[in-house]
């Protein structure tokens, strides 16, 4: 009986041949050599040994749970293996309101770099159940006039992005200020910003922000929960980028920092434009 290893090593061998024949036969006449050879022959070749090799390498359950997530044989595949090096734990296809809520809800810890943030209702009740409960949280977010957050929103069809933060500002205000919550850490920073914004990223854990690290994407559509996140590897060279991009966007001097709940009443009654509209105007804005 023939070794997969083997059987692999046989797959490869022939998509490495079908390609070397591809690229030896390719001369100035680019164009029509390629028209030539996609045929239909070839590329029903081709996906024969595509759908071959994946079988091989997914043949086995995942071995970590999640929504969508690497399985454990691509492991040895050298390109996945540079993703591993780099930081990369598993791929979920997406993150549900309920996950990201429920992930917030049991944090101590909390560190957020996005737009705008939370999203919603549900991620919203996650975040204010964790500062109930004596989480420190640091966010990191576009200034609502900011033209950054603008293009953002009109890329994921959702134009209350300032809406969003003006309402989390006065969500969180209204939270560490009423005395029933007893159990407030005052370890709570809002970041305003206006510069490109990198990448969405998420810290959270009970211990400290590192324990679980989750990196979205800006693609164009709809926010960022709604496609695929990275679990990223605090002390990979991956972990290490993202947490440089976090400290250093802070940094930039033109930043809007609140973080006594002085300075976030102040703020929200100099910026209660973005309260009255749902969705904000932005034509107004450009006069």
């Amino acid at each position: 009986m023939i070794k997969r290893s083997r059987i692999s090593n046989i797959i490869l061998a022939l998509l490495g041949a079908v390609f070397g024949y591809i690229l030896s036969v390719i001369d100035d006449n680019l164009y029509n050599y390629i028209a030539q050879l996609i045929s239909y022959k070839w590329m029903v070749i081709i996906a024969l040994l595509i759908i071959l090799t994946l079988t091989y390498f997914l043949s086995t359950k995942p071995a970590i749970t999640g929504t969508k997530i690497l399985n454990k044989n691509l492991s040895n595949a050298p390109i996945i293996k540079v993703f591993l090096d780099l930081g990369l734990k598993n791929i979920h296809r997406h993150l549900t309101d309920d996950d990201i809520r429920t992930r917030l809800e049991e944090s101590l810890n909390i560190q957020v770099h996005k737009t705008w943030f939370p999203e919603n209702d549900q991620i919203e009740e996650g975040l204010l159940s964790a500062i109930k409960n004596g989480a420190a949280v640091d966010l990191l977010l576009c200034k609502p006039d900011s033209y950054i957050l603008r293009k953002r929103c009109e890329a994921a069809q959702e134009p209350m992005g300032p809406y969003w933060i003006y309402r989390a500002i006065k969500k969180i205000h209204k939270t560490i200020t009423n005395p029933e919550n007893r159990n407030i850490n005052r370890k709570i920073t809002i970041t305003l910003y206006d510069e490109w914004p990198g990448c969405p990223v998420i810290w959270y854990g009970k211990e400290t922000i590192y324990d679980n690290i989750v990196m979205g994407f800006y693609f164009w559509g709809a926010s960022s929960p709604r496609w695929p996140w990275i679990n990223v590897t605090h002390k990979s060279r991956l972990g290490k980028i993202l947490q440089k991009q976090f400290e250093s966007i802070s940094k930039i001097k033109n930043n809007i920092v609140l973080q006594e709940p002085q300075d976030m009443e102040r703020w929200l009654k100099e910026n209660e434009e973005y309260e009255k509209y749902e969705k904000y105007d932005w034509n107004q804005h450009d006069k």
